[in-house]
């Protein structure tokens, strides 16, 4: 609904791992064409950690659509599952097999195997990556390593790429693993945008969305943000998109650091650095975060009354849920970082609402 209001082609601030918004810091810019190296020279065992929520997603994507090697990639984002299972994840991404196909891991390794010679004798690189490699146990990573054993006298025939928070690393120092340790060749590491980086990073942001006018975010909302958000872009993503929400709600095209305030207070319910740690919440503490999120309402009165004025404009018959479409906007932002999935029946008879979610 605001990429109208402010000029966007696209939404500037989603939460989705999209490489073509990739901002490369001069940190993310060395960590890329270091793992460009590392596929290119068939380094074997490569190492990316970092926070949650610093662009190491974003940048492995960035890494596989537009590295110019002339490879294949197995990328594995959902890595809590055996070596067998991971194993058939992998063929499955490389043609080799169906998700139906029952095969044993001495058949699914002879498989790969084969696989991974006929591409090097083309002069193709095979490169696995798991994302989310905190999830592994010991026993699979160790099992993991088994792979980089397919190889030539001179050279590896796969890269292997495991990305994770900085837990992977505690659990990489395990003596069971040594071995695996010793083989990781190139180590990496995100770390959080300084001051300027983040201003650098919501105006890049924007322009790749369409956005084309006049400063959009003051440079005071912007050091607000940064702060608030201690550089890491997708806490920056959170605060920019709900700051939009509320400029368009309160039919304001410059993003003030009265906006960012009014943001900030809405999202302080749950902290924005734990998005990635799974919220374990009770049904008391669940009911307590309902009515806490419900009174922050009485705190954008203002905003809240623009917003009902424009859905009141859009559609005459909308006086009944108005009220709901108030709670929504709340529950809307709650709701996107717990990571649940948004009730979507509130907006019946209102689908240029839908474009909210």
């Amino acid at each position: 609904m605001y990429s109208n209001f402010f000029g966007f082609r696209v939404k500037p601030f989603e939460l989705t791992p999209d490489p073509s918004f990739l901002y490369l810091s001069p940190d993310l810019g060395e960590i890329r064409a270091t793992l460009y190296y590392g596929i290119s020279q068939r380094r074997g065992f490569g190492l990316l950690v970092g926070e949650p929520g610093t662009g190491k997603t974003t940048l492995i994507n960035s890494l596989i659509d537009k590295s110019g090697i002339d490879a294949n990639f197995a990328y594995i984002f959902n890595p809590d599952l055996n070596f067998n299972d991971l194993l058939h994840t992998v063929i499955v991404e490389f043609g080799l097999s169906s998700i139906e196909e029952d095969l044993s891991k001495t058949k699914a390794m002879h498989r790969l195997n084969s696989f991974v010679t006929e591409q090097f004798e083309k002069g193709k690189h095979t490169v696995i990556i798991v994302d989310e490699a905190q999830l592994l146990d010991i026993k699979t990573l160790e099992n993991l390593r088994l792979l980089s054993n397919l190889e030539t006298r001179k050279h590896k025939l796969i890269d292997i790429i495991i990305s994770g928070q900085p837990e992977l690393e505690n659990t990489l120092s395990h003596k069971g693993l040594s071995q695996l340790a010793q083989r990781i060749g190139l180590r990496c590491r995100t770390k959080p945008l300084t001051e300027k980086e983040a201003y650098e990073y919501i105006d890049h942001r924007l322009k790749v969305a369409g956005y084309n006018g006049p400063q959009l975010f003051a440079n005071k909302a912007k050091q607000t943000i940064w702060k608030y958000s201690k550089g890491i872009p997708r806490s920056i993503n959170i605060i920019c998109d709900n700051c939009l929400l509320t400029g368009y709600g309160r039919d304001q095209r410059r993003i003030d650091f009265s906006i960012v305030k009014e943001a900030i207070d809405d999202l302080k319910i749950v902290p924005l650095n734990n998005l990635d740690s799974p919220l374990d919440i009770s049904k008391d503490s669940a009911e307590e975060m309902n009515h806490a999120t419900l009174d922050q309402s009485d705190k954008i009165p203002e905003t809240q009354q623009k917003f009902s004025a424009k859905l009141e404009q859009n559609d005459e018959n909308s006086n009944d849920i108005v009220p709901k479409i108030r709670k929504s906007l709340i529950h809307k932002r709650r709701q996107s970082l717990l990571g649940k999935k948004i009730d979507v029946s509130v907006f019946h008879g209102l689908p240029e609402l839908l474009e909210l979610l």
